[in-house]
C-alpha cells in the first residue's frame, strides 16, 4: 500500500516521520509545516498568516483531516510551525491532484493525517526548548501491550525573543495541546484523541491590527478486521 501510494497513482504522496524529521526546522526534530513548504506546488501567503496554498487553490479549498477529524486552520500564524510535529506523525497522505468523492468540501487539496499510538511497553517523558518554542511530551502504557496514552503540547516564545533575535518585536503567539488514547486487541484498534491550537497576533504588522483563531477537536476511531467478511471496517465519530 505504501510502495502504491508513493510511486504508483499520480497526485498522491506518502509522507513519514522519517521524511518530516529531516527537513530543516527552527526547533530540535521537524515539522509537518516545514516539510509541506519544501514539496513543489506548496506555498504560503508569506512570512506570516498559517495558510497554505497548494496547486494553485487557496487555504479554504484544501481538506486537512486528523484521524478522519477536520481541522480547520492547524497550521500556527509564524509560518514555520503545525499542530503536528514529527513526534506525534505516523504518516500523513498529501492528495494534490484528484481525489475520492469521500473527501466531501475539498476543491484543492486533501490532507490526511494519522497520528501513532503511544508507547504500549515503556513510559517516557521529554522536553525541548528553542528561542522559537517550548514543548513537552509524555507516552507510556496503561496496560502493557494493551493501552496507552500520548500527550504533546507547545508553547511559543517569539513574542518574548524576537526582538533579541531579528532586532524586531514579533507580536505573535500560538500553542497546541494534543492527547491521545488508544486501546487494541487481535483484530481491533480504537483511539480518542483531543487537539487544542491557539494563534493570535499581527499578521501584517504595519497593519497592527491582531488576528486569532482556535481548534478545538475530539473524536474517536475504530479500524478492525473481520475473517467472516474478508475485509477492514473503519469507524469514526468527532466534533
Amino acid at each position: 500500500r505504501q510502495r502504491f501510494l508513493t510511486t504508483g497513482e499520480v497526485g498522491i504522496q506518502r509522507i513519514t516521520s522519517t521524511q518530516i524529521s529531516r527537513t530543516p526546522s527552527p526547533v530540535a526534530g521537524g515539522d509537518l509545516a516545514s516539510f509541506l513548504q519544501t514539496v513543489p506546488g506548496v506555498i504560503t501567503s508569506g512570512d506570516r498568516g498559517g495558510d497554505l496554498y497548494i496547486r494553485g487553490g487557496t487555504p479554504d479549498q484544501n481538506l486537512i483531516l486528523v484521524d478522519n477529524m477536520p481541522i480547520i486552520k492547524p497550521f500556527h500564524i509564524s509560518n514555520l510551525f503545525s499542530a503536528f510535529p514529527d513526534n506525534i506523525i505516523q504518516n500523513a497522505d498529501l492528495y494534490a491532484g484528484g481525489f475520492e468523492p469521500g473527501y466531501a468540501g475539498a476543491t484543492s487539496a486533501v490532507l490526511d493525517v494519522a497520528l501513532r499510538p503511544g508507547n504500549m511497553r515503556e513510559h517516557s517523558t521529554s522536553a525541548s526548548v528553542s528561542p522559537y518554542v517550548v514543548g513537552l511530551q509524555a507516552e507510556g502504557p496503561l496496560q502493557k501491550d494493551r493501552s496507552s496514552f500520548l500527550l504533546n503540547s507547545r508553547f511559543s516564545l517569539i513574542d518574548q525573543t524576537g526582538s533579541f533575535l531579528t532586532g524586531e518585536d514579533q507580536n505573535i503567539q500560538f500553542a497546541d495541546v494534543l492527547g491521545r488514547y488508544t486501546v487494541q486487541d487481535d483484530n481491533i484498534t480504537c483511539s480518542v484523541t483531543g487537539l487544542y491550537t491557539h494563534d493570535s497576533g499581527e499578521i501584517v504588522p504595519l497593519r497592527e491590527v491582531d488576528h486569532s483563531w482556535t481548534n478545538i477537536a475530539a473524536g474517536a476511531r475504530c479500524l478492525a478486521f473481520s475473517e467472516t467478511f474478508n475485509h477492514p471496517i473503519d469507524a469514526s465519530a468527532g466534533f
